[in-house]
């Protein structure tokens, strides 16, 4: 549920309120993800700015939805299956 009510605040609410403007509303969704989430890593920040992308793109926030939510799970299953590859993968976490 994390990802879907992340998904639905932040790209479905925040975007729309704050980022009139078009052309900062990707990479300002993406730093406002990252801020909210407390990680200002380079995948919180990406993950924001596809999510954004996907939005714009289709018009609908169900894109955005799944692609979060196949990300908490990559991650789920990296850290569950893969410890060791955690060491090479701390800097997009």
């Amino acid at each position: 549920m994390g990802p879907v009510i992340c998904q639905l605040f932040i790209t479905g609410y925040l975007m729309k309120v704050i980022f009139r403007d078009h052309a900062m509303s990707i990479p300002g969704n993406g730093i406002l993800f990252s801020i909210l989430n407390f990680n200002m890593g380079m995948g919180y920040l990406g993950l924001g700015m596809i999510s954004a992308g996907l939005a714009r793109l289709t018009g609908s926030l169900i894109p955005a939805i799944f692609f979060a939510i196949g990300c908490s799970l990559a991650k789920a299953l990296t850290l569950a299956s893969y410890p060791r590859v955690t060491t090479i993968l701390v800097f997009l976490i």
